[in-house]
């Protein structure tokens, strides 16, 4: 039937934005390449940013997967190195700015649990003589 045909239907997707649901903006490019008359197809895979020329070449691929794992993994080493920097960041930080003490009976405050804090908390606020 002709009315079902679209010419959507000549579409060939070429180019696929690889995005990770914590990253707002993609973290990397796979564009299918096509060489020769019967064509040779190949996906090259980039690192993402918004002007092409500050992209990063990860290299070319037989497949789609493969061009995506490199996306993945480049952007596991590049965050990977971010959060390294960030820790060396927080850890001169707190060599150069130690917290300030606290009073005694405040340290018990310091809990990693919540639920113990909260119950600590409580208990500060109750009359001496309460159990």
């Amino acid at each position: 039937m002709v009315g079902d045909w679209h010419p959507f239907r000549l579409a060939d997707p070429v180019e696929w934005y690889i995005r990770y649901p914590v990253s707002v903006p993609p973290i990397g490019v796979v564009r299918r390449l096509e060489f020769g008359i019967k064509p040779d197809v190949w996906f090259r895979a980039v690192t993402w940013s918004e002007e092409s020329a500050r992209r990063r070449l990860l290299g070319y691929f037989a497949t789609p997967e493969d061009a995506a794992a490199a996306v993945w993994q480049a952007y596991l080493v590049e965050s990977r190195a971010q959060h390294e920097q960030a820790a060396k960041r927080a850890d001169r930080l707190r060599a150069t700015n130690p917290p300030p003490s606290l009073p005694p009976e405040r340290g018990v405050l310091l809990s990693d649990s919540r639920d113990y804090a909260l119950t600590t908390m409580t208990r500060l606020h109750l009359p001496e003589d309460a159990p």
